[in-house]
């Protein structure tokens, strides 16, 4: 016998189901179990208003299939299937109509069930063990008939889900590429391939900038050009244009992109059949005979059920998530559990316990237990919820990878969730997941095509991700006013999250004029809306927004017993801001042993958590002996784990470490590696010390040039000492062309700064001769790199000579035992 399961997609009408399951033109084997076939609706619905559960899943649609080579006549199949609506002990006190439909080549029982129990009042909870249980019992039952069976259990098996998913994955999939095929064949360069894929109805994006080329669907469905084959690169595209252009007919490739956009064009007039159950035959040929059970999950639900507007930031990965506002719950069946997205009653009381509120206290372990019953039923909200719990030490013992495995989870339930029924908060999980390496290896350009597809649906939260890609340049070219325009019409529809990242930009003039007066305005905004919805939620997220807005005073007045308070109760949820937050305010000078035990705690736990700015703060205190004993392999040890989350801070610390080689073995190559991270990160500092080491050339290859991007990099942003080098460097005229003016500019603003050497160059550069500057600078550089110990020891304080006796004190040093004379060379050490 061959297989056969059947994939039902229904109306989200329980009525139209039951009729037409019951429809006299397809069978007259009715049975009700706890109910009357002809008035089972209206009792149901009598049921879940006397229990008051009318919320969330609703019915439960259940088909059993028979092979047509089984010998087994209707009434017989209608026996098994009322047999297992009465016997199966899961189902007793459910109320179930069961009936067998003769209709088509094979015989089938359709089962639909009530989800409120009619003498307990409590609702069908689904989960892989309870349906493999149903499965192993509907066998039993077959075997007492003489039927074959299906072993359920096996590894090999492809579930319904699975093969459905796949099919609908490759149809759109296929039909793209059967497009780009095409097209590449028929074009001549790159915006004659955008022109001809637009004509059948795909959008290309296709810039200089990104090394992808992504393909949207008319649906909008995006595919990056190497995801959907790894020889479509940009490369073997244009090399196809070319020949084209070289060899190709332009009169037969025109009229070939003409067929194939009329052929689209027919193919959308195409009218859709109005069915109210669709039905699809999957046959394997390679598998034996059975009878399979597939539950079509929670497909009909209440009339008008919408979500509550319940929110959830996440702050640490620059997103935010919001319950969704679809007026059904999505479901998707894959690897014989139905996926869902849905805020159940158990799964809000799971985040109430999470989190703790004014009536209830907080209680982790209860969280963690509702939330794996609610994962255990494919609830992908729970699935992520479980991983955080594990990630941040939640109730459970902190374990990352264990985490990974819980997101992985997560991230395959939203994506079937998205296959299934495309909507914009799916595609905003998903994306967020890729931006955060949540599940999956962290992926920007992933997360952005994702971000995007919910963005052209208005979904706010997505508006707000986008814009953090855009203005740090993640997987998208960096643009401040693309991501100006996205907060603001993420802030227009009431995100505070928005509202305070529109207020920086403000602030600082990214993307828009500065305006100190709308900055403020959109700060007390933020502040509000946060306050709204810690009050409704207690997110550990908000809570931390707050107390770091309440400790800075923005947005709102300046008040730091209200920010420990927020901040304290965050960092209990295992927020690592908030931790090192909280370790920041408890180390200020006037904080005594206890506030500096508590620091200590909450630092050492946010270092432990992964945050890089508590890494770097601890491995500080580690380096210097501050309140810790002094330890520098810890100290290295925290500022490499910092460092390598690209902690700017970290690198140049590590950096100077390994170059000065007094506390560990001197390592040019590993100092000079730190300091250009540091460096590409405009860390001034590092920028300074690097361009040092290339002009010196002492323990790197000289490299003048580059030496003096770096000290103007980092001069530009203030640095006095970078700003003293360009000035002293071009006063020589040593290693580049004299340029007075120019040393006049840089040695000023470093004199402003209070840098006395700067001030001693700009007083005597005119009054002195060539040989003379020269010698001062020489004499400068030769006490800077000794620290001052020469100078101190000889009590040459160059700074405060002025005029004559400065002259006298340089001739006097003419023929000492620091420099020698060489005539016609100058003086040299």
């Amino acid at each position: 016998m061959m297989a056969i399961e059947r994939v039902l997609k229904d109306e989200d009408s329980s009525k139209v189901v039951l009729d037409y399951i019951m429809n006299p033109n397809k069978t007259d084997l009715v049975t009700g179990v706890n109910c009357v076939p002809e008035t089972a609706f209206e009792e149901m619905l009598m049921v879940k208003a006397g229990y008051n559960k009318q919320e969330g899943r609703q019915f439960i649609h259940i088909v059993q299939s028979f092979h047509p080579a089984e010998q087994v006549t209707p009434q017989q199949v209608h026996e098994i299937g009322v047999r297992l609506a009465k016997e199966f002990e899961r189902f007793s006190g459910f109320q179930i109509i069961v009936s067998t439909h003769l209709d088509r080549e094979h015989l089938h029982n359709h089962f639909v069930f009530n989800t409120v129990n009619m003498e307990t009042g409590l609702k069908w909870q689904q989960s892989p063990w309870q349906l493999q249980q149903l499965k192993d019992f509907s066998d039993e039952l077959c075997k007492n008939y003489d039927l074959s069976i299906i072993e359920h259990k096996g590894t090999q098996r492809e579930s319904t889900g699975e093969h459905r998913a796949k099919k609908r994955e490759q149809s759109w999939m296929h039909e793209l590429r059967l497009a780009v095929d095409s097209c590449k064949q028929t074009s001549t360069g790159r915006a004659d391939f955008i022109s001809n894929m637009q004509k059948l109805g795909y959008q290309v994006n296709w810039t200089d900038t990104r090394k992808d080329i992504t393909f949207t669907t008319p649906e909008g469905r995006k595919c990056r050009n190497l995801r959907l084959d790894k020889t479509l690169s940009k490369e073997s595209l244009q090399e196809a244009f070319r020949l084209n252009k070289e060899f190709g007919d332009p009169k037969v490739m025109a009229r070939q992109i003409g067929q194939l956009e009329l052929a689209t064009k027919v193919a959308k007039m195409m009218p859709v059949e109005d069915g109210v159950i669709v039905e699809q035959t999957i046959e394997n040929e390679h598998r034996n005979g059975q009878v399979e059970i597939e539950i079509k999950d929670a497909l009909i639900t209440a009339e008008g059920n919408e979500f509550e507007n319940h929110i959830e930031q996440d702050l640490l990965a620059g997103d935010a998530f919001e319950e969704d506002g679809s007026k059904e719950n999505v479901i998707v069946d894959l690897q014989e559990i139905a996926y869902i997205m849905e805020w159940s009653d158990r799964y809000k009381e799971a985040r109430t316990f999470l989190y703790g509120s004014k009536e209830v206290e907080q209680n982790v372990a209860e969280a963690y237990r509702l939330f794996l019953e609610e994962a255990q039923i494919g609830n992908a909200l729970a699935l992520h919820d479980l991983g955080r719990m594990h990630m941040d030490g939640l109730g459970v013992e902190m374990n990352p990878e264990t985490a990974q495995e819980w997101y992985t989870k997560a991230l395959i339930a939203f994506q079937a969730v998205e296959r299934d029924k495309s909507g914009s908060y799916p595609q905003y999980r998903i994306g967020k997941m890729y931006a955060a390496g949540l599940g999956t290896p962290q992926n920007y350009e992933e997360a952005a095509d994702w971000y995007e597809m919910a963005v052209a649906r208005n979904h706010k939260y997505a508006q707000y991700s986008l814009a953090g890609l855009y203005y740090r340049g993640q997987g998208v070219e960096q643009s401040h006013t693309t991501a100006f325009l996205l907060y603001g019409k993420s802030a227009a529809q009431g995100n505070p999250y928005a509202s305070y990242e529109l207020a920086k930009m403000y602030r600082d003039g990214l993307g828009c004029n500065k305006d100190t007066e709308k900055a403020d305005q959109y700060f007390k905004s933020a502040f509000i809306g946060f306050s709204a919805l810690e009050a409704d939620s207690h997110d550990d997220k908000l809570q931390y927004r707050l107390g770091q807005m309440l400790y800075m005073g923005t947005g709102t007045e300046k008040n730091s017993v209200k920010a420990v308070d927020y901040l304290e109760q965050s960092a209990k949820l295992g927020n690592v801001n908030a931790q090192y937050l909280l370790a920041k305010i408890y180390l200020e000078a006037d904080s005594g042993p206890e506030n500096v035990e508590k620091a200590l705690e909450w630092l050492g736990k946010a270092a432990k958590n992964g945050n890089a700015l508590a890494q770097y703060a601890l491995g500080k205190l580690y380096r210097d002996g501050n309140h810790v004993e002094k330890d520098i392999v810890k100290a290295i040890e925290l500022f490499k784990l910092s460092a390598e989350q690209e902690n700017q801070f970290a690198q140049y610390a590590l950096g100077k470490l390994y170059l000065f080689g007094e506390e560990i073995p001197k390592d040019v190559e590993a100092a000079v590696k730190w300091l250009r991270a540091s460096a590409e990160q405009e860390n001034n500092f590092a920028q300074y010390t690097l361009g040092k080491l290339y002009v010196e050339g002492k323990d790197v290859p000289k490299d003048v040039e580059a030496g003096l991007k770096l000290f103007t990099a980092s001069a530009e942003q203030g640095n006095q000492f970078a700003q003293f080098q360009l000035g002293k460097i071009y006063l020589a005229g040593k290693e580049v062309e004299q340029d007075k003016a120019l040393a006049t500019h840089w040695l000023s603003l470093s004199a402003a700064q209070g840098n006395e050497y700067a001030q001693l160059l700009l007083e005597n550069m005119d009054s002195y001769n060539a040989i003379e500057i020269d010698f001062l600078l020489v004499l400068m550089q030769f006490f800077s790199t000794q620290n001052h110990r020469q100078n101190q020891s000889r009590n040459y304080p160059l700074s405060h000579l002025e005029g004559h006796a400065l002259r006298e004190k340089i001739l006097d040093l003419q023929f000492g035992s620091i420099m020698n004379w060489n005539k016609g060379q100058g003086y040299e050490r």
